[in-house]
């Protein structure tokens, strides 16, 4: 290690070791370990994915990445994973980590994306990634077809330093990207990938003139009952174009897709959100929610836990948000994940012409109902959907909204169009 003569955040410390600092010594563990030692730790072939000089490397493939770039590199080639379904392109771990290598780093970065990215049907994909290309982040497709577990690259000069994993989800733009359980190899005697430039912009025509990554924690907390005006009051505030939009304009449209959407709280709150928008919504106008049921073993007992019965989930959800919209509710229920886009975004169609898109990172799994009677946490799921919808309101009277992970922000992409 060239920057330390004990132990650095380059070599053996880190999250579990740093306790240790004072006793790390690498020089002398070398010397007790023995010019021979390496012989003895190498990897297996079969560990070394493919590449005959593959290694291990510590850490994450985040962590291996940022000490390249230490180490002076100078451009980065990430690779994306081909099940586009269940992409993720405003997670905040993966938009600031390309947002830091470019602007902070002033690295050279390029994104190997499917091929099949010329015909997919996701234009809102395609959208996010005319972001990147703004940014300057150069959209490629590979050549010729990739070793399946090559993450990156990093170049650095004529070095050329290839990462690879078994991980599946750790190309996926979301939550976990470049995060992972499993090893890291790392080659130098791979060559460069060879890619092909592709311009997202002349294919995507961009309508957006408002757009804004908008950061909330503890803003909307307080009663249920004040949920959904908080919400639209803070996203008003963003821009007076919004504001106009939602205090003059009827709301022709609204469509909410979310893959997250199983339990009594998360149609509530989105339901508190409806209902702020109720004076505003046409008599005419359609509602449609896009969700997945998925199978749940044991019926849960808890408000938070999800439905087990389809059956009571379909009629109470469409029964409540209903209630909250004064409008019929279609709710389409996809068959599987790769029936329905990993992000939740709503959607809503103005008679001005407007058109305004927000994306929930984390939809609204993010908020709990917090309850002073402890009683009220529990939830009768063998009851019928009409039992529950009438419990249901009893609760919400008496319940509290609150972010439910006081350490950490969500964030909402704000988008206005015409």
């Amino acid at each position: 290690c060239p920057h330390c003569e004990t132990g650095c955040n380059d070599c053996l410390l880190d999250s579990q070791s740093r306790h240790d600092f004072e006793r790390i010594n690498r020089k002398l563990a070398k010397d007790w370990l023995g010019d021979e030692f390496s012989y003895h730790i190498g990897m297996r072939d079969e560990a070394k994915l493919g590449f005959t000089d593959g290694h291990y490397a510590p850490g994450s493939i985040e962590n291996v990445l940022r000490r390249l770039i230490n180490g002076g590199a100078e451009e980065l080639i990430l690779v994306l994973s081909a099940d586009t379904h269940e992409w993720d392109m405003v997670a905040p771990q993966f938009v600031k980590a390309l947002q830091h290598y470019v602007v902070h780093d002033g690295l050279k970065l390029r994104l190997v994306v499917p091929a099949t990215i010329a015909n997919i049907e996701d234009t809102q994909i395609l959208k996010d990634l005319q972001r990147f290309e703004f940014l300057g982040v150069s959209i490629c497709t590979a050549v010729k077809t990739l070793n399946p577990s090559i993450v990156a690259q990093a170049i650095t000069g004529y070095q050329i330093t290839t990462l690879a994993s078994r991980s599946i989800r750790v190309t996926l733009p979301g939550e976990h990207w470049h995060q992972s359980d499993e090893i890291v190899v790392v080659s130098k005697s791979e060559p460069i990938l060879q890619t092909n430039l592709i311009e997202i912009s002349p294919a995507v025509k961009s309508d957006n003139f408002f757009i804004k990554d908008l950061s909330i924690s503890s803003e909307l907390n307080g009663r249920y009952a004040s949920f959904g005006i908080k919400f639209w009051a803070y996203i008003a505030e963003q821009d007076e174009r919004i504001a106009r939009s939602l205090s003059q304009s009827k709301i022709q449209k609204i469509s909410y897709s979310d893959r997250y959407l199983q339990n009594p709280v998360a149609i509530a709150l989105l339901g508190s959100i409806f209902f702020a928008l109720k004076p505003t919504i046409d008599q005419s106008a359609e509602v449609g929610i896009h969700t997945l049921f998925k199978t749940v073993q044991v019926t849960g007992k808890k408000i938070h836990d999800d439905w087990c019965d389809q059956d009571d989930y379909e009629k109470y959800a469409k029964t409540w948000l209903s209630g909250m919209t004064g409008r019929p509710i279609k709710l389409l229920m996809a068959g599987s994940n790769r029936d329905i886009p990993h992000r939740r975004q709503l959607s809503i169609t103005f008679n001005d012409g407007h058109e305004l898109r927000l994306r929930l990172d984390q939809g609204f799994g993010y908020w709990r109902l917090k309850f002073y009677n402890f009683n009220d946490n529990f939830f009768d799921f063998n009851a019928t959907a009409n039992e529950q919808l009438t419990l249901m309101v009893e609760r919400v009277e008496r319940a509290e909204v609150n972010n439910f992970d006081q350490k950490w922000s969500t964030d909402i992409l704000i988008e206005l169009s015409k």
